[in-house]
């Protein structure tokens, strides 16, 4: 029997927690041991048993809090790498569109619907670009009639107010 094994029973006042003659030869596991049990000497001469008992459960224990230890840095390091490129990819995907986003809002404030939104590429946001750049002509062009039918109407206005005071009746 383990020496540590000797030292944990005697320790604690216990007796061993099973009883050897009832132990199969070879190796078990009772309660939170490994036990292992071996004849010694010949099948016709036997000279006793050879009994080992260690605790499974610390050595478990000791492996689990290696193994926790040992992978830290390997956890660390995949961590910091997929945050790296979650950035990355964020920018990537992200900066098109903010740079669209800023676009909109100078175009709001300034009401300059003549300018256009520069992007290539075959992604949503190209889409995207192609749309407000549709929808900007159409804003310039509705624009650009609206002010000929308002200069329109004002030269009408006026040779209205011209015939109104003027009249060949009322000189």
């Amino acid at each position: 029997i383990a020496p540590s094994y000797i030292s944990k029973i005697a320790s604690a006042g216990l007796t061993l927690p099973f009883t050897v003659n009832r132990l199969e030869l070879g190796t078990s596991i009772v309660g939170n041991d490994i036990v292992a049990l071996k004849r010694i000497g010949d099948p016709d001469y036997l000279l006793g048993y050879l009994l080992v008992v260690n605790s499974y459960q610390s050595v478990l224990n000791e492996a689990n809090q290696n193994l926790i230890l040992s992978s830290i840095p390997l956890t660390l390091l995949v961590l910091t790498f997929m945050i790296v490129v979650a950035i990355w990819v964020n920018r990537k995907l992200f900066h098109p569109l903010k740079r669209l986003a800023n676009f909109t809002e100078s175009i709001t404030s300034s009401r300059s619907f003549n300018r256009r939104f520069n992007y290539s590429g075959g992604d949503e946001v190209a889409n995207l670009a192609e749309h407000v750049n549709g929808m900007l002509d159409r804003i310039e062009n509705q624009s650009i009639r609206n002010q000929h039918y308002t200069s329109t109407l004002e030269t009408r206005k006026v040779e209205l107010e011209h015939m109104a005071n003027y009249d060949s009746l009322t000189n």
